[in-house]
């Protein structure tokens, strides 16, 4: 296989592996691979994705309740063990005094442990929630609780914290997982080795109630890291980290943001992580696994930060891959993006006003609310599949400079505009790519043109190109090789297999 030639089997595969992976037991075997650096270097190939057809969960001995020693939990882990103060493990049991006192525990362990200790979660799957107190999420870490307090567990495929379907949205609204309170120093907070499960499904109604849920909700001073942690069926965002998430390492997020969606008929969604780096700070996001999302994987709302994304994978992604609206240096490397897939359209409700949620975009900048122009680099990204545009620039939102410096070498865009015929790169609305400096691109089964971007400018060094429709309009954009019938570009991206939550 050479540069220019796609391997279409391996693609398949890549159809087949998230196939697999839309199932809650989805499980990363073998060792982690390593982190692709600023020279590129590629990880090896660690293992391949496998279900059991249980959940992935192993929660209790011979399919009853146990608590301590009788569910594994040794003296042999950090902090103070949930079980140790009366935390139940029943994957069957969702009954609302068991979640009561699976709660307690939770807040108990938190307090043994004291500022910036740690609670740890054995094998198990242990349901929370109570009758109802209000607004107020399920656990506060500052105020009622410690501030800083991390949560480890016993891996994310055998230990896991998820809400009880018996919570009544009417009386608790806010069904969250975990905050850590505006106010207070956090220090360094880390999420590993665990499963934090939303269980939207079973739990609707919570926008009619004036609620939702978040997995983790962050705010106050500090920082936080998740690291082979899996995040999934949060009714809003998996990860509402604000200027607080320095790293996103080894993780899995699925069916996050689809409960808002439904709920509302389609007039609202939430993302996998939503974040608001602030000016000199960095958040990174490498080696993960996203799946199926209302919304984007990405989120960047709002201050002058800069993100990072390396070696992801992600695929079913509502609206698209990344929701720009703030940040000075966006970086995606080495990263797999694929829009629409038969998973997310089954998950996601039509509209009854309006496009589908079902594959939207890739990248979108919709304004600049922070106070520099975005310098977006793009470099070795695969995208397939989107029902609109791939790439837009927009200046709807915000005050500050709609313009974005797209950079970036090895990008190939496939089957862009599945269901509009428009274009697959425009701007909008004020918006605009300036000083385009691109050394390979290609755009290979677009229903439409490639380029309606009559404000851009900048210079493309190689353009392969087959689609239904032209060039199009690229403005002062110029395109020194235009290779109209070329084969499209192949970027080094990881399989679903090479990345996401790790079972060794």
């Amino acid at each position: 296989m050479t540069e220019d030639q796609p391997d279409r089997n391996r693609i398949s595969r890549r159809h087949a592996l998230a196939v697999l992976g839309t199932g809650a037991a989805a499980l990363i075997s073998g060792s982690e691979a390593p982190f692709v650096g600023e020279e590129g270097v590629r990880p090896a190939r660690t293992g391949q994705l496998t279900t059991d057809g249980s959940g992935g969960e192993q929660p209790s001995r011979n399919g009853t309740e146990c608590e301590g020693e009788a569910c594994g939990d040794s003296t042999d882990h950090p902090g103070e063990s949930i079980t140790a103060y009366g935390a139940l493990s029943d994957p069957d049991d969702q009954r609302i005094s068991t979640a009561e006192r699976n709660l307690r525990a939770l807040l108990e362990a938190a307090r043994a442990a004291g500022r910036n200790g740690t609670v740890y979660i054995p094998s198990g799957t242990y349901y929370i929630g109570h009758d109802g107190s209000g607004p107020d999420p399920f656990v506060r870490f500052g105020g009622r609780e410690p501030p800083g307090i991390s949560i480890v567990g016993a891996g994310p495929e055998v230990a896991t914290l998820a809400i009880s379907e018996h919570t009544p949205p009417d009386e608790q609204p806010n069904q969250s997982g975990l905050m850590w309170e505006e106010g207070y120093d956090h220090g360094t907070i880390t999420v590993e080795n665990v499963r934090l499960h939303g269980n939207y499904e079973a739990l609707p109604n919570l926008s009619k109630a004036g609620g939702g849920s978040w997995g983790l909700q962050t705010g106050g001073r500090g920082r936080i890291r998740l690291h082979n942690a899996y995040i999934s069926g949060w009714h809003l965002a998996g990860l509402r980290g604000r200027h607080m998430v320095e790293r996103v390492e080894r993780c899995t997020f699925e069916d996050n943001g689809i409960g808002v969606h439904n709920d509302a008929n389609g007039d609202a969604n939430s993302h996998h992580i939503s974040v608001r780096p602030r000016r000199g700070t960095t958040c990174r996001i490498r080696n993960c696994q996203f799946l199926d999302c209302a919304g984007n994987v990405v989120n960047i709302r709002y201050n002058d930060g800069r993100l990072r994304m390396v070696n992801c994978h992600a695929t079913g992604t509502g609206s698209g891959l990344c929701k720009l609206s703030g940040g000075s240096h966006v970086v995606f490397r080495h990263v797999y993006h694929e829009g629409h897939t038969d998973s997310l359209e089954q998950k996601v409700d039509e509209r009854p006003d309006g496009p589908n949620f079902y594959g939207r975009n890739c990248i979108n900048s919709l304004g600049e609310r922070g106070s520099r122009s975005v310098t977006l680099r793009t470099e070795h990204l695969e995208s397939w599949d989107t029902t609109e545009y791939a790439l837009q620039s927009r200046g709807e939102i915000g005050n500050g400079p709609p313009a974005v410096k797209w950079v970036g070498d090895m990008v190939a865009i496939h089957n862009a505009n599945m269901t509009n015929g428009e274009v697959a790169i425009r701007n909008r609305e004020g918006g605009s790519f300036d000083g385009v400096e691109f050394r390979r691109l290609s755009v290979h089964g677009s229903s439409g043109d490639v380029f309606s971007t009559t404000r851009s400018s900048g210079r493309i060094e190689t353009l392969h190109r087959d689609n239904a429709g032209g060039l199009g309009n690229p403005g002062d954009i110029t395109i020194e090789t235009d290779r109209e019938g070329a084969d499209p570009f192949v970027p080094e991206v990881p399989d679903a297999a090479d990345v996401g939550i790790n079972s060794s």
